[in-house]
């Protein structure tokens, strides 16, 4: 068990190895893309969701006219869940006359979705599906094209790393939860002792800050 938790959190710090950017920059970057996309495009908005796959949630990072978890979709009935899974653009048009997911969003926000382009973003070493580019009705046209898809692609591999920093820090976030379930579960199951073992073998490992735990 704690060889696959130090596993875990060895793929962790590897990742992170690669993502210097600070947390305010890639904001930044992210909400440029989102305000200049629509314009290269002909949209009317863009968002960049991000997803976790310990909830199985996908979460909005920035969107036109949203902030940041203004909209919160389940991976398994969703649009971005769909191209998540697939690894695979997503092209749809007529969704203000169809069922689903996106009429959740739509009487939420107050917009009204037509037409949808949902791009992947993949991770720095191809293996995962971190988040999803993601734009709304096209203008001038009824539905988005194979040459929206090849400039939101591009788009797309600019944006893998900021994005897979967000995706590692959920992650760590989500393992650090773990831990902390598992010292719990231990403390009640063995007492004093079971504790003490975990409190240490966490600090040896370095990932998680086990006092405040223990104090509150």
């Amino acid at each position: 068990m704690f060889n696959a938790l130090k596993q875990e959190i060895h793929h962790l710090e590897s990742s992170q190895q690669l993502l210097d950017e600070s947390s305010e920059g890639k904001k930044n970057i992210l909400d440029f893309y989102v305000k200049i996309m629509p314009k290269v495009v002909r949209a009317e908005r863009c968002s960049i969701f991000i997803h976790d796959p310990f909830t199985n949630k996908i979460w909005l990072k920035a969107g036109s006219d949203l902030e940041e978890r203004d909209i919160e979709v389940d991976k398994e009935n969703s649009i971005a869940g769909k191209v998540i899974k697939s690894g695979k653009t997503f092209f749809q048009s007529g969704l203000d006359k169809q069922d689903g997911t996106h009429k959740q969003t739509d009487d939420s926000t107050g917009f009204v979705t037509k037409s949808i382009i949902c791009v992947p973003i993949t991770s720095l070493d191809g293996k995962e599906i971190t988040g999803v580019i993601q734009l709304l009705n096209k203008t001038y046209s009824d539905a988005f094209d194979e040459k929206d898809e090849k400039i939101l692609k591009e788009l797309a591999h600019y944006l893998e790393l900021g994005v897979e920093n967000l995706f590692f820090s959920q992650t760590a976030t989500n393992l650090s939860n773990k831990l902390y379930r598992l010292f719990i579960n231990m403390t009640i199951a063995g007492g004093g002792l079971l504790a003490l073992v975990f409190v240490l073998l966490s600090l040896y490992l370095g990932v998680v800050n086990v006092t405040p735990m223990i104090t509150n």
